[in-house]
């Protein structure tokens, strides 16, 4: 289990002052880095190249995003032309050697609009003696922003891709801190009536709330190096990658049991055990797919996660869970005898389908804006609509407690197990 942990911190982040080793003995121009420069221009610095000798001629390219070539960067960077043809479209050039002894400096111009910049490593000799590929290679690449001789923190090692993140994680703290004592008094409020299990809808809303609160500590600590050293701690933001997973994996769970009826039909769920073992099975998948989606990103074609296969997966999923809510969520409409509790259920459906539809919605949305904006925009909406969705569930529990009062006397729904399954072909 340990060892399940130590590679999923492992996954690679696109830190602005990139450090590492490439090899390659079959690719002879291969991108390493990219960084999406403010319009105010910026540099970026190569310094600490080394190579192998067994690979003499070895170049360090930097292209920005080419408005020569249809397409850009990216439709360069598929193209099957040859080496020396994607050479000499670099905006500069430099022999790796050069860079042994001393550091390759590009200055970034100012711009009308945000522009990518790429650093890409290339070895045009054919048929040398090991391979034909860009070989071994250790680099240090670091990029800045000038704003206009100022140094921001916020902005100084930041992409524009990621521009306005730091802030909001910031402002996601101080929500979090308000409303957690919010949840944690309402809580207490309506567990002091022993028929109410409202309070138990509250916890759960507590429990998000919390696991929500450290997620956004580890992002706000990696964020705060990161605005001074351009890399950050790696480690601790992909673990909070993993609390914003277990974040949504308590959701789900809180939409599925009550479509199921439990704490409106019913006190209790006689299927909770089959409920609580896709809730495993989903969170596996979900960090299995984030773990996928951040080690394959390729930064020439994918701004961020949900653009890769592995992200469109995450998507999908969440469409799915939607199907298996509603088909809950019908049977439970279905088989509910009184009125008032028939009329809820109907508008937790919006409620709910409004929830599932949020990632997908938010994805669609940022690919229909520049590409320097879709990172950002889906982290701040996702922020921001999680908010909305503590909200909407403590207004609705926590003010229409009558819905979730223990059920004395007539049974409230009729009792033949059919919600308690999981959904099958007939049901979803």
């Amino acid at each position: 289990m340990l060892g399940f942990w130590s590679l999923l911190l492992l996954v690679p982040t696109l830190a602005k002052v990139s450090t590492g080793r490439f090899y390659s003995d079959n690719n002879q121009w291969a991108l390493i880095d990219s960084f999406c420069a403010d319009s105010t221009g910026g540099e970026v610095k190569l310094t600490q190249f080394s190579h192998s000798v067994y690979y003499p001629n070895q170049t360090i390219a930097v292209y920005h995003d080419l408005d020569d070539v249809v397409g850009g960067f990216p439709q360069l960077y598929k193209q099957h032309s040859s080496c020396q043809s994607k050479v000499a479209q670099a905006a500069k050039s430099f022999d790796l050697s050069r860079l042994e002894d001393d550091e390759g400096i590009v200055l970034i111009p100012t711009t009308v609009v945000p522009r990518w910049w790429y650093v890409v490593v290339a070895n045009c000799e054919i048929g040398g003696p090991h391979g034909e590929g860009v070989g071994l290679i250790n680099y240090n690449i670091t990029w800045t922003n000038t704003n206009n001789g100022e140094i921001s923190r916020f902005t100084y090692h930041f992409s524009k891709d990621q521009e306005g993140m730091f802030e909001m994680s910031i402002f996601s703290l101080i929500m979090l801190i308000l409303l957690i004592p919010c949840a944690v008094f309402l809580y207490c409020r309506l567990k002091k009536d022993e028929s109410d299990l409202a309070h138990k809808v509250v916890g759960l809303v507590l429990a998000a709330l919390t696991v929500h609160f450290f997620a956004v500590v580890f992002k706000i600590a990696h964020y705060d190096a990161y605005s001074y050293d351009g890399m950050g701690v790696p480690g601790v933001d992909d673990f909070a990658i993993v609390l914003d997973a277990i974040r949504e994996l308590i959701l789900v769970f809180m939409f599925i049991i009550v479509s199921k009826g439990m704490f409106i039909s019913s006190e209790t769920l006689r299927g909770m055990r089959a409920v609580l073992e896709v809730m495993f099975l989903y969170l596996c998948a979900t960090i299995g797919l984030l773990y996928w989606a951040y080690s394959e990103i390729d930064p020439a074609l994918q701004m961020y996660a949900y653009q890769s296969d592995a992200g469109v997966c995450l998507v999908l999923l969440r469409v799915l869970t939607l199907f298996w809510f509603l088909s809950s969520l019908q049977t439970s409409w279905r088989r509910e005898r009184q009125q008032f509790k028939r009329t809820f259920y109907i508008c937790f459906a919006v409620f709910g389908m409004l929830w599932f539809l949020i990632l997908p919605i938010t994805v669609v949305v940022a690919e229909l804006l520049d590409s320097w904006h879709r990172k950002k925009t889906v982290y701040i909406l996702e922020q921001l609509f999680a908010f909305i969705t503590y909200i909407g569930w403590m207004a609705i529990f926590g003010k229409n407690s009558s819905y979730v009062r223990k059920a004395t006397g007539e049974t409230d729904a009729l009792d033949n197990g059919e919600n308690d399954r999981l959904p099958s072909h007939s049901t979803v």
